[in-house]
């Protein structure tokens, strides 16, 4: 188990709809094969919409609008819909999150230590303990702090802390309460 020595500090952080667009991104990321289906999806997106484009420049430089076009227009919407559904759904399930945590654009002041992290607002203070902790996600952009079970994910975006030894703290502390 890794050591965490006594250590308190303070982050001020103001959430954004990207901080949970980023963790709920991350999230569907963690397997193999939900990586590939993002990958994918991307990449088609790309060749319907280059599709697209290139058939909407060769139909208003050469005038002709026919059934074919049609056809062809129709088809790279329908694809290029069906397949960002994996983008727009993350989208959605991160701006639910979001407005049920009410701390979107809001300051929130947490206070770090070994065995406690402390949320405060202007109204609210609510205290939670590390080894109460369902799970702990450390993502490429933040953490992803889950209270229990039932309750939505805190997300910590790591662009708060001063320096990458607090980082290390929090790092240090996960290692420590891993389930």
């Amino acid at each position: 188990m890794a050591e965490v020595h006594e250590k308190t500090f303070d982050i001020k952080v103001r959430l954004t709809m990207l901080d949970y667009f980023r963790y709920y991104f991350s999230l569907f990321n963690l397997k193999k094969s939900g990586l590939v289906v993002n990958i994918m999806c991307a990449i088609i997106v790309i060749i319907y919409t280059l599709s697209l484009v290139s058939l909407l420049y060769i139909t208003s430089s050469t005038q002709v609008f026919d059934w074919g076009t049609v056809k062809g227009i129709t088809l790279d919407l329908v694809i290029m819909i069906l397949f960002s559904a994996p983008f727009i759904r993350t989208y959605l399930i991160a701006f639910k999150d979001a407005k049920t945590h009410k701390v979107l654009d809001k300051d929130i002041y947490i206070t770090i230590t070994a065995d406690k992290f402390i949320v405060s607002t202007n109204d609210t203070k609510l205290e939670y303990s590390w080894k109460k902790m369902y799970k702990v996600f450390d993502f490429s952009h933040g953490f992803a702090l889950f209270i229990d079970k039932k309750d939505l994910a805190f997300v910590l975006p790591k662009r708060y802390f001063k320096n990458k030894e607090q980082i290390k703290f929090v790092k240090e502390i996960i290692a420590k309460y891993k389930k």
